[in-house]
């Protein structure tokens, strides 16, 4: 399983999504980002296979990426001159 961040303008799309998702044994629902009648990202974990499934079922309508952990960078010091 992997987590992903579902997004979409279109908060009817993401409703409907996070009904789905609560009756979906392959989808496990994390988080919603925003307000409930207005939610812009999820946070889910499931398959990757799963994930394509939803990418081409609602195309363009949704952005699906990976939750990949956040790493620190190398602090830089400042140029002189």
């Amino acid at each position: 399983m992997v987590r992903y961040l579902i997004g979409s303008a279109d908060d009817d799309l993401l409703r409907n999504l996070t009904r789905r998702f609560e009756g979906d044994n392959g989808v496990a629902l994390h988080r919603v980002l925003g307000p409930p009648e207005a939610p812009r990202t999820l946070v889910v974990e499931t398959t990757p296979e799963k994930a394509d499934g939803l990418r081409a079922e609602y195309g363009t309508r949704v952005v699906i990426e990976p939750d990949d952990p956040l790493t620190p960078i190398e602090p830089v010091e400042p140029r002189n001159g």
